[in-house]
């Protein structure tokens, strides 16, 4: 049976990339070492080279240690993650990033200075620059870890959606400081 298909807004999942690796860092709830890339200390590291394209630089640089760490703690076979997407999706993302570097829309930018009361907060913040439903926020409520603790299993998915997007984001929230706890959906029902 084909997947659903549906238009996605791949800025959205930058934004929620990027909330995500900054809440996951060393400062913050500690599941890997970005070394600040995504906050001050990478602005400051970093702007002095590159003043214009500065903040994509620390965001791909802070997607690739969140991929790999998620990577080591659960990677499920046949399962869609937050950092790794169908390679469709993936490719159009990559795609984008010559655009958002020329004309990044205020949503982008408000990702990187997204400042809730507790930025481990990933809820507040998703919810502060992206904006949740009702839905979501229930759906966010209702989600469980798996029983290994390594895993925050969201079932089976027709295909790729804006709200699977967000609910792989928001499912970081079930980890713990200093322990990761992996958001993954399977797409496709079984045969």
């Amino acid at each position: 049976m084909p997947l659903a298909m549906e238009a996605i807004n791949l800025e959205t999942v930058f934004i929620s990339r990027v909330l995500v690796a900054s809440a996951g860092d060393m400062d913050g709830l500690r599941w890997w070492d970005c070394s600040g890339t995504l906050h001050d200390a990478g602005r400051i590291s970093i702007s002095r080279g590159m003043p214009r394209t500065q903040q994509f630089a620390r965001a791909r640089l802070a997607f690739e240690v969140a991929r790999n760490r998620c990577r080591e703690v659960y990677a499920p076979p046949d399962a869609v993650t937050l950092w790794d997407l169908p390679a469709d999706v993936e490719a159009q993302f990559d795609e984008c990033w010559p655009n958002w570097l020329s004309n990044g829309s205020a949503a982008i930018h408000s990702a990187f200075n997204a400042d809730p009361n507790d930025k481990t907060d990933l809820v507040a913040a998703l919810d502060a620059v992206i904006g949740l439903s009702d839905e979501e926020h229930a759906s966010i409520k209702s989600m469980r870890r798996a029983a290994d603790r390594n895993a925050v299993p969201l079932g089976d998915h027709d295909g790729i959606s804006n709200s699977l997007i967000l609910k792989l984001a928001a499912a970081f929230s079930k980890g713990e400081p200093g322990k990761l706890a992996v958001p993954f959906a399977r797409l496709g029902y079984p045969a």
